[in-house]
């Protein structure tokens, strides 16, 4: 897993699933304006690698970090946080925040059963 302030560190991780039900949720209630469609939780990308090995039931042992190669990113600029908030849409919309761990644990739903995982 890369690490390092050349490459976007924090990110609002989300689910196809859970920003279908905003979408829809937007046009039944005939929404306007700006939403956000993401879980309730900013993480790094070291934070997102080890809710994922627990949720699967992976090998931790086997996760590496490190820097990316030196020419990986070379002259781009990519922000560091890329997070953002989606209280103000989950509120306005009646809509559930998922956490991480929800998020993953409905993604490895999905990979194993080939459905949509229930959302809360």
């Amino acid at each position: 897993m890369w690490e390092g302030d050349e490459l976007n560190g924090v990110a609002s991780p989300s689910l196809a699933a859970m920003c279908g039900e905003v979408m829809r949720a937007i046009v039944a209630q005939g929404a306007t304006g700006v939403f956000h469609c993401c879980g309730s939780d900013s993480v790094t990308r070291r934070q997102l690698a080890e809710a994922t090995v627990d949720v699967f039931g992976l090998d931790s042992s086997l996760l590496r970090f490190g820097r990316a190669p030196v020419d990986a990113f070379a002259g781009w600029r990519i922000p560091y946080d890329t997070s953002l908030s989606a209280h103000a849409t989950a509120e306005r919309l009646g809509t559930a925040l998922l956490s991480i761990d929800e998020i993953l644990r409905a993604f490895r739903t999905e990979r194993e059963t080939g459905r949509l995982a229930p959302l809360p």
